[in-house]
């Protein structure tokens, strides 16, 4: 496993995911980058994109509770910020705030909405 952080990780944007996690993201035009990291040891978990498993970084909008949502062109997404693996997206949205009660998200059309946090 990789210890030191990647060379374009600089202008990255960094969260903790309230567990275990540093999720850290990278957004320039269409351009998305996800890199994860254990924050005891600093070593990284995982990051997106991975060409090897077909998989595209999306562009995170929050990082709560052990989780990572986000958002690439085929909608909303979830991932385990431990893992990168996938998760189920209920109810389809990604909140840009999430504590252990509400998610707020905006819908294309700008409105605020809140969601109950799950998980």
């Amino acid at each position: 496993m990789k210890h030191e952080a990647p060379e374009d990780i600089a202008g990255s944007r960094c969260d903790h995911d309230g567990q275990n996690t540093v999720v850290c993201s990278w957004n320039q035009g269409n351009l998305h980058k996800v890199w994860a990291f254990n924050n005891r040891t600093a070593s990284l978990l995982w990051q997106l994109p991975d060409e090897t498993a077909n998989r595209i970084a999306p562009r995170v909008t929050a990082v709560w509770n052990g989780r990572v949502y986000g958002k690439t062109d085929n909608g909303p997404l979830t991932l385990d910020s431990r893992t990168g693996a996938d998760l189920p997206t209920r109810p389809g949205v990604a909140p840009f705030l999430v504590n252990g009660y509400t998610g707020l998200a905006l819908s294309s059309e700008d409105d605020l909405t809140a969601y109950p946090a799950a998980g």
